[in-house]
């Protein structure tokens, strides 16, 4: 696995802005997952069902993830001093 791997959105694959955590625990870009939601009551990466919240509707909650984000900023950084080429979507 290449070492950005980690920190592309597994819906666009493109790196995160906005890292998030779904009710099942896995990482996307906000405005990806978002709008799966809209259409969609399961996880695009492993097809289950959303489990219920306590008012009995589905749980689609979405939890900033900082530390990816923190990673991800991190990364760029590191890219940008080792004056590695990169994509301009590297650099939002």
């Amino acid at each position: 696995m290449k070492e950005e791997e980690k920190y592309l959105c597994p819906i666009t694959r493109e790196i995160m802005v906005e890292p998030v955590v779904d009710a099942l625990g896995n990482t996307y870009d906000k405005a990806a997952i978002k709008e799966w939601l809209e259409t969609n009551d399961t996880s695009p990466k492993t097809k289950m069902q959303l489990p219920q919240s306590p008012d009995g509707n589905l749980n689609k909650t979405l939890t900033p993830n900082n530390g990816v984000k923190t990673e991800i900023t991190e990364y760029k950084k590191e890219k940008i001093t080792k004056g590695l080429v990169i994509l301009p979507k590297l650099l939002k």
